[in-house]
């Protein structure tokens, strides 16, 4: 619930403010990579976002158990030629 509470402000956050958004994603949690690509592809096709810079990051990638940046890219949908709602990924 404490999660939900928070993505609600930042939500709201993001329409008031924004030209650019950091998309932070731990590498190490395999278990919540379902969750953040469901909310990297809510921002994407969030119209209120079609002119917003999106950078998706992984984090903790200095740890032995998280996964490669390829790997990332593959959960992510992330290649060097795709497109999605106006977002070069």
């Amino acid at each position: 619930m404490h999660n939900l509470v928070i993505i609600c402000y930042w939500i709201i956050f993001l329409q008031i403010t924004s030209d650019s958004i950091i998309f932070l994603v731990d590498a190490t949690d395999r278990n919540l990579f379902a969750k953040a690509t469901a909310e990297l592809d809510n921002l994407l096709m969030n119209e209120q976002n079609a002119r917003t810079s999106i950078v998706t990051l992984g984090t903790n990638n200095d740890l032995r158990e998280a996964v490669t940046e390829d790997e990332l890219r593959d959960v992510f949908g992330i290649f060097s030629d795709t497109v999605r709602n106006n977002h070069q990924m």
